[in-house]
This record gives structure tokens, sequence and C-alpha cells, in this order.
């Protein structure tokens, strides 16, 4: 697998139902929120989506690069990683457990164990029934917040509990 192969149709990417004006909506310089994607798939094909430009950084599996040409995978991302991705994000930013994060599957698993226990909020997003079969699995011991369709329009539940969150603890 290339970068070239790898990032085949990013542009094309269409985005969930009211996701721009999701992150229009809690852009930084309104709130002082900022969003990250962790993720365990290939930060290169999101760096081509069009959800980049409302994000402050994604971080995920990248390839070599040496002398302008891509090689074979450098970072992969593992589920333990995304961890310390966000503990890396808490110290450039001086956050302790001014966290949300918003995950779709089992490779979250770590992250939500870890949000939880920094007194941070866990969303998951649940896009079909299979996706619901995770969020049992890894809500066994009440570490999910709360669950949401994959809905992120201004008046969303999504959209509310967010800026319910923020209103808790920064000026808005």
């Amino acid at each position: 697998m290339t970068r070239e192969n790898a990032c085949l149709g990013a542009n094309k990417v269409e985005l969930n139902k009211g996701v721009a004006d999701y992150f229009r909506k809690f852009q930084s310089s309104k709130t002082g929120v900022k969003h990250y994607i962790i993720t365990s798939g290939i930060k290169d094909y999101i760096d081509e989506t069009p959800i980049r430009e409302f994000v402050n950084d994604v971080y995920g599996v990248t390839f070599k690069q040496e002398n302008g040409i891509y090689g074979d995978v450098d970072v992969l991302l593992t589920d333990e990683k995304k961890v310390e991705i966000i503990q890396k994000i808490q110290g450039e930013n001086n956050e302790t457990n001014k966290v949300i994060y918003f995950g779709d599957g089992l490779t979250d698993k770590y992250a939500f164990e870890y949000v939880h226990s920094i007194g941070g909020k866990n969303v998951f997003i649940a896009v079909n029934e299979k996706s619901m079969d995770n969020y049992q699995k890894l809500n066994v011991n009440g570490i999910i917040d709360e669950c949401f369709n994959a809905d992120f329009g201004i008046d969303s539940k999504i959209s509310k509990y967010v800026q319910k969150q923020i209103l808790k603890c920064c000026k808005y």
C-alpha cells in the first residue's frame, strides 16, 4: 500500500449530517474549544478529506517519507497509543480533565477508559446496529456518558450535549 493508494477518494468523502455546522458552531476562536482527530486509520487520508479544515490536528497511521517519496507505514496508531496522544494534547493545552472524547468502535476502548478515569466525558457515535453492539460491549462498566446517532446538526442531541459541557467548564 502506498500513500497515494491509501488516499484515493478522500476528496470525495461526504461528511455526516451537520458536521460542518457543528464545527462552525464550536470554532475555537469563539469558544476556546479545540478539535483533534485521533484515529487508527490513515492520517494522510483524513488530511485529504473535507473534515481537515475544521480540526486543529490529526493523529493516525502515517507513511515514511524520504526525499519527498512516501514508503511503508511509519507510525501505526494502536488503540493503546490513542491514550498517549490524548495525554500529549492535554499537556500542550495545559488541560487536565476538560476532554470530550468521541468514539465509534472497539478501537476506542482504551481512550474511553482513560478519559473516564480523568473525569472527562465520553460520547459514542452509533452509525448502525453493529455499532450499537460495540457500544454495549464497551460500556459494561459505565465509562461512556452518552450514545448518539451520527447527527451533528445545530439542533441535534450531540450539539446540545457539547454546548452544555462547554457551558459547564468554560466561558461561552
